[in-house]
């Protein structure tokens, strides 16, 4: 759902005009017609003939009968209220309601034996008998017709919503339907219009009334698709509007040829490819937008590394913002080690704050470089993308900078900007070395041979990393009890490799973390217990297998990091996703695509199509999650945004 409708000027509206549906995001009466239902409970056609047969299991049906007994209510294990009704042949069909205890017992007194109901709910099996199941009571009003159902939120039942939305509805559609051609245009809106399967005379205010109020599902469906390619078409042309980003103060970056010879290896031909690209976008007078894409060995680094010597040695000035004080360290390092001459600065949670910033050449930190004061800088890095919001990465970036962001596996709203051309992008596919990463997914119940798998790891002299979400144990709020944490499990683990195991989180302090990584790379362990901590940053060439337990808890984007962390220095590795539990076909779905390509981009793609764009407004801070710009309740999916940008492109 989008809370992006808020136009600028906006938002300082009282907000008492939408009531509860500020919420929501909504701050004006006439915004109320396009905070639109997600569904339809189809009331059309009560049966009152119970002659249901086992293929109905899973519909969803409306009933009316006659209570044959009052609804008795239990309270465990937990609250239901359970009745049984009638048809006029007598056939009985029970049904269960579910709720709290005191709504269901006010419920409860509602219904005696004998009066007649409508009910609502899905058939499903009670032993060999099939009964209705979540059922809700329909009031008159509704049957015969399509109920709309709403978002709801903690505190605010759908119910209310659909009230609040219905009860302003037709005082509100003249004024929304005013903005939209205010806004879009009626040619636009008449190209819209036809692709939808709506009638052309239908007018807009018909179609915003259809959308929430409609006769048939088909008919409903057909106007919120003729509001969603317009929202689509309206976050495009902002979208596109967005890439006239004015003109860079600086664009004179010195050759970078010259200075790849310090690196003291050659580049590969794709970071060649890559850094002649963003050489060419830092000598124009547009301001670059680019992303810097490659899997984790792939040598972004030098590229972005080479990107900013030239524009220190042409006169400008570099910030690199990096996730964690480690890797900025190792950054850092790596750049004073190739170009010992450039006053590259170090700036982490850590560091001395007394110096001047404002006139130094490079600077490579952490966030901390958010908090100084750094002034104007011609080009802004931001290594690991995924890590930072967008207001973290823009901070740093000022009238005319050049940006330069680099990852893995890039979030969801970028890749929506490079596929709908307001990002650019380079593409590392080949790494210095070449390596083969086996990744499996083992289900609930193969953990012994998944544990033989890690010992014989060990026993041939490579190092594992087992990764759990959860750093503490039973204090953090929130988790089940099948996800184990960190800390938990590290004792387990030392059990069956006395001396051979370590632990690393970030609950713990720098150093202990530091001696980990140490014992790891010195060879003196041969596990490192870990959580996500070890995503970026952290560099082991022993490790062969990386072990990921309950992996339905982390995004793509993290797995393909950790993925990352396996045979650094070329070779063979596998990739590991234990199941505590049996999942859902979508989680299964989901991870299925790990095991089917290593490709940082395809992963990315397959995230976007799966979690959505998020907010494509320039002002966003959005990642991830279908906005529809000025649509609430309803998002605008990547497929009408992909079938939009086709026609206007």
């Amino acid at each position: 759902m989008s809370t992006a409708a808020t136009q600028p000027g906006h938002a300082s509206r009282d907000n008492r005009s939408v009531g509860p549906l500020a919420a929501f995001g909504l701050t004006q009466a006439r915004q109320i017609p396009l905070f639109l239902p997600h569904r339809w409970d189809d009331l059309r056609h009560p049966i009152t003939q119970f002659d249901f047969k086992s293929g109905d299991v899973g519909q969803m049906v409306l009933v009316h009968g006659v209570l044959s007994r009052a609804p008795v209510l239990n309270t465990r294990p937990y609250p239901r209220l359970i009745g049984q009704m009638l048809d006029d042949a007598g056939r009985a069909l029970e049904f269960t309601l579910y709720g709290t205890a005191a709504d269901l017992d006010t419920l409860r007194r509602t219904l005696p034996s004998g009066c007649r109901v409508h009910l609502f709910g899905k058939l499903d099996f009670a032993g060999r008998a099939l009964r209705l199941k979540g059922t809700q009571p329909v009031s008159p009003e509704w049957v015969g017709k399509l109920r709309p159902i709403y978002s709801g939120k903690q505190g605010l039942e759908p119910d209310v919503v659909r009230r609040y939305v219905l009860n302003r509805l037709k005082a509100q559609v003249p004024d929304a339907a005013n903005w939209l051609r205010a806004q879009l245009g009626e040619s636009e809106i008449n190209e819209w219009h036809m692709v939808s399967g709506l009638p052309m005379r239908v007018p807009l205010e018909r179609v915003l009334w259809l959308a929430h109020r409609p006769r048939t599902p088909t008919e409903g469906c057909a106007a919120q698709q003729v509001l969603e390619r317009l929202a689509a078409w309206h976050a495009l042309r902002d979208l596109r509007a967005a890439q006239h980003l004015g003109v860079t103060r600086w664009h004179n970056p010195a050759p970078w040829e010259p200075q790849a010879r310090a690196l003291g290896f050659a580049l590969t031909k794709d970071q060649r490819t890559a850094v002649g690209e963003i050489h060419k976008d830092l000598s124009r007078l547009q301001p670059m937008r680019r992303l810097l894409s490659g899997d984790v060995g792939t040598g972004k680094t030098a590229v972005f590394a080479l990107a900013a010597i030239s524009v220190v040695r042409g006169g400008g000035r570099v910030a690199i913002l990096l996730p964690n004080e480690r890797l900025a360290e190792q950054v850092h390092e790596r750049i004073i080690g190739w170009w010992p001459d450039v006053a590259a600065v170090c700036v982490t949670g850590t560091t001395e704050s007394t110096s001047d910033l404002t006139h130094a050449p490079l600077l490579v930190g952490t966030t901390a470089l958010l908090h100084r004061e750094i002034g104007h800088m011609d080009l802004v890095v931001v290594d690991e993308q995924h890590k930072f919001s967008r207001e973290q990465r823009e901070k740093l970036v000022g009238d005319g900078t050049h940006l330069l962001e680099a990852s893995a596996t890039c979030i969801p709203r970028s890749q929506a900007l490079i596929r709908f051309g307001a990002l650019t992008v380079s593409k590392l596919r080949d790494g210095p070395v070449k390596k083969t990463i086996h990744t499996r997914l083992w289900q609930a119940g193969e953990q012994t041979k998944l544990f033989q798998q890690i010992r014989e790891t060990c026993t041939s002299g490579s190092q594992v990393i087992v990764v759990y979400p959860r750093k503490a144990g039973a204090n953090e709020p929130g988790t089940g009890r099948d996800r184990k944490s960190a800390e938990d499990m590290f004792h387990l683990w030392e059990r069956h490799f006395p001396g051979q195991v370590m632990l690393a989180h970030g609950g713990l302090d720098q150093d202990e973390n530091r001696a980990a990584m140490e014992a790891m790379k010195s060879g003196k362990a041969r596990i490192l217990v870990a959580t996500t901590l070890v995503e970026v940053g952290i560099d082991l060439p022993g490790v062969r297998r990386l072990v990921v337990m309950n992996p339905e808890t982390l995004g793509l984007t993290q797995l393909h990091q950790l993925r990352g962390r396996v045979a650094r220095n070329g070779g063979e590795g596998w990739f590991d996703l234990y199941l505590s539990r049996p999942m859902k076909e979508k989680t299964l779905q989901r991870l299925d695509v790990m095991t089917r390509t290593t490709d940082g981009f395809e992963i990315a793609e397959a995230d976007l199509r799966q979690r959505g764009h998020g907010n494509l407004a320039a002002d966003s801070n959005r990642q991830s999650g279908d906005d529809g710009v000025f649509l609430f309740g309803r998002h605008v999916g990547f497929d009408t945004l992909e079938a939009v940008a086709a026609k206007i492109a």
